[in-house]
């Protein structure tokens, strides 16, 4: 049918869209490459390089058509294993893979205490659906405020393939917020706001941009509009207010689907908290969206950490960071040991481990020392992860990327988050922390700490912070994304600091004699003789 434009396929998986075009327009008989037809689904949670990717996608002479696209929440498996009993189908195969997945989701909420974040498993799950609003807000801001991108087909209407990736259930239930935020995401005229970093210090600056998006809803003419930055209690900090220009348009002008409208850098003194950046037409425009947030935190105290701590591992910029905030610091020595010590283990030092090596670390903590394993890095032995985790179970150190599909991460109240948010975790605060990696199948921790479950497809789980117990010690296990953003994200520098708080809680106490089994305790860990 020539009067009809056609796509060649959909997301150009073949490679070869710089030589075949992506269209044949009405009346064409050749592919044109004119536009890009894309499927960006990255990484979740979004960090502003992958928000910036979604605003710069496309060009002057080729625009971006989004063929696919969305992020997804965990599938509700309490509501659908319900629904399959109200049905009397409790044996058909559909219900029987969900409560698989749900059996399996409920032994690591007994094991895990998650009823301590939670209340109850179905809450877990309504915490997923809601988040997922947000996620789709984040991601359509980003799109309609890049004037290349000239169309954009959601992923997904419904809960296919045994998925979360709709914005309603298999049984048509809605998700809560989701028709709210696509309804806002796609309105002919919004704001679409971007401050960055999410997370700073008082008296950083805060570089913040306003985009109009604009589907010719309003016409050309300046119109006052302002722009304004409001802390946690509503105080405003900051104002600006311009007139802006809806530019003339004709056969041959057409405007650009977005218009720039603000950018600037803003130096934030004022108190610890959330921070609102807000735009509004003052007369003239009724827009949709005008609003994002960021977080300001006080500088840490200073020294984070009385006592001395022992590093293990090359790492000299994290010894930096330690002697720059007035912590006392020294290489760990394993033939030496007169008190109990906190020990924090960095990348792996250039010599390699020994198991004897890793023998006498252990007796340090049996002793009552407490060890920061600050990345996995250290476990690595020859190519197993985990050779030298020292559990009886070694399980695996478990991939759990997120996109589309993506596992939801959580935390309990523990003296390593004072001061952050607990629960579900927002986006907004932890994006930079959080991994790609869990610790999964291992004994089941003495704290646990904080976790992912992903039900947005299979099953999957894994702790990121979890504290063992050995001897009069304790160890703890993270995968956190802490030693990758110290120095540039409050979160982690806050989430280190508190770690080295919780570790030095009995280091007043004296040296423990070694437990008398211990030498039965290291061959069950996998370091006897």
């Amino acid at each position: 049918d020539r009067t009809r434009m056609v796509m060649l396929n959909s997301g150009r998986f073949d490679g070869q869209a710089e030589t075949i075009g992506s269209l044949s327009n009405p009346g064409s008989e050749v592919w044109e490459n004119v536009l890009s037809d894309l499927h960006p689904y990255r990484r979740v949670p979004h960090t502003a390089p992958i928000i910036e990717e979604f605003r710069t996608m496309g060009s002057e002479d080729r625009h971006a058509f989004i063929s696919e696209y969305g992020i997804g929440s965990a599938v509700d498996l309490v509501q659908v294993a319900r629904h399959y009993e109200q049905l009397g189908k409790e044996n058909v195969e559909d219900a029987r893979f969900y409560r698989d997945k749900l059996d399996r989701f409920l032994e690591d909420w007994k094991a895990w205490g998650m009823a301590d974040v939670f209340g109850r498993p179905e809450d877990f799950f309504a915490e997923s659906l809601r988040k997922m609003a947000g996620q789709r807000l984040l991601g359509l801001n980003a799109i309609r405020s890049n004037p290349h991108a000239v169309g954009y087909s959601l992923t997904g209407t419904v809960d296919q393939g045994m998925s979360g990736e709709g914005l309603f259930t298999t049984f048509r239930e809605l998700k809560p917020g989701t028709v709210d935020a696509v309804f806002e995401g796609l309105a002919p005229v919004r704001w679409c706001l971007f401050a960055e970093p999410v997370n700073l210090y008082q008296g950083g600056e805060v570089r913040i941009e306003a985009v109009l998006a604009n589907e010719d809803a309003i016409q050309p003419g300046n119109y006052p509009v302002s722009f304004e930055i409001f802390d946690h209690d509503n105080n405003l900090i900051w104002e600006q207010h311009l007139d802006f220009t809806i530019p003339d348009r004709d056969s041959g002008n057409e405007p650009p689907l977005a218009l720039p409208a603000l950018k600037e850098s803003v130096r934030v003194d004022g108190p610890p908290g959330e921070y609102r950046f807000v735009a509004s037409f003052d007369h003239g425009a009724a827009a949709a969206g005008g609003q994002t947030i960021f977080h300001v935190y006080s500088p840490l105290p200073l020294p984070p950490v009385e006592n001395e701590v022992m590093l293990w591992g090359e790492d000299p910029p994290l010894s930096d960071w330690l002697n720059d905030h007035g912590v006392k610091t020294r290489a760990f020595t394993p033939s030496e040991q007169t008190s109990r010590e906190v020990i924090l283990t960095t990348y792996p030092p250039a010599t390699p481990i020994t198991k004897e090596t890793f023998q006498e670390f252990l007796r340090h903590i049996a002793r009552g020392s407490a060890a920061i394993f600050l990345v996995p890095d250290i476990f690595k032995k020859n190519s197993d992860l985990v050779g030298w985790l020292p559990l009886a179970q070694k399980g695996s150190l478990a991939t759990l990327r997120g996109w589309l599909y993506h596992k939801d991460e959580w935390v309990k109240r523990h003296p390593i988050f004072e001061g952050l948010p607990t629960g579900m975790m927002d986006y907004s605060v932890y994006r930079e922390v959080i991994p790609d990696v869990a610790w999964s199948g291992q004994e089941v921790p003495d704290e646990v700490v904080a976790g992912a479950n992903d039900a947005s497809l299979a099953y999957s789980s894994g702790l990121m912070l979890s504290v063992y117990k050995l001897g009069e010690g304790r160890f703890i296990l993270n995968t956190l994304r802490i030693r990758e953003n110290i120095g540039t994200d409050p979160v982690a520098d806050r989430l280190l600091a508190n770690l080295l708080r919780y570790s030095a809680g009995e280091m007043d106490q004296p040296l423990a004699d070694p437990p008398q089994d211990f030498e039965a305790t290291l061959k069950t860990l996998g370091f006897g003789e």
